[in-house]
């Protein structure tokens, strides 16, 4: 049961993305924190993935393999979540969420433009220093001193799964943002190996998001519009069509 959860909570983000295509935005607004919550939590498991993600911890799991086997293979202690392809699923249905989330006009989903904040931001936080465990960060002037007034800065989550990412893979090939289109879909796979596959798609959204969203001032903005969705609901579709196993 525990390995059928991330396939049913993959499924359910699905399900947020038909809602928020289909039904108007006064009829979701009571799903909002329902959807916003889900959304961080699978950010948070991100998150502390890549923490983890070091020969460090590496090297402890296998000294608890030696003294307790049955805690490591126990579907419940959280290490099931590294490299399964359940767990991936999730986490590239999250994306995929926030993905159409930033990319649908505001107009569409004005109650997210309140939590918007939390994911992406509208400044460059490029010079800050990230703290890679904790959900703030402070500027190189707090954190060399103690004065009551420097403030904390809190980073998107984006932001800080970017720059972990960059972290983690240092020693990989340099990933860089990918050129964007203006109301283009960022994620359109339906599958992924690992989780090195959403860096792209994480680092494009901490540097550009904002040419990511569909902005249309002209007069034809409404057959633009039309024409948005009819791609997003092609990806859609291909995302309900269940794979043929490879022989």
């Amino acid at each position: 049961m525990a390995q059928a959860v991330p396939a049913i909570q993959a499924n359910v983000f699905l399900c947020f993305r038909v809602i928020l295509l289909r039904m108007s935005s006064q009829h979701v607004t009571s799903l909002w924190p329902t959807i916003i919550s889900e959304l961080v939590q699978v950010l948070l498991q991100i998150e502390q993935e890549l923490v983890t993600n070091t020969e460090e911890f590496s090297n402890h799991i296998k000294l608890l393999s030696a003294l307790d086997n049955s805690w490591v293979t126990n579907a419940n202690n959280g290490l099931s979540a590294h490299g399964n392809p359940q767990w991936l699923q999730l986490q590239l249905a999250a994306a995929k969420l926030l993905d159409l989330a930033l990319l649908l006009p505001a107009k569409e989903l004005p109650q997210f433009q309140m939590y918007r904040w939390a994911f992406v931001s509208d400044v460059d936080l490029s010079h800050m220093d990230y703290v890679e465990d904790d959900i703030t960060t402070k500027t190189k002037s707090s954190s060399t001193n103690n004065n009551p007034s420097s403030t904390c800065v809190f980073v998107p989550h984006v932001c800080r799964l970017s720059r972990l990412m960059d972290v983690c893979y240092k020693d990989q090939r340099l990933v860089e943002p990918v050129a964007t289109r203006q109301g283009e879909l960022l994620l359109t796979a339906q599958s992924i190996k690992s989780l090195k596959d959403l860096h792209q798609f994480f680092k494009t959204l901490s540097y550009s998001w904002s040419s990511h969203m569909n902005i249309d001032q002209d007069t034809s903005h409404d057959r633009k519009d039309d024409a948005l969705l009819d791609r997003i609901e092609s990806v859609l579709e291909d995302d309900f069509i269940d794979k043929m196993p490879e022989s």
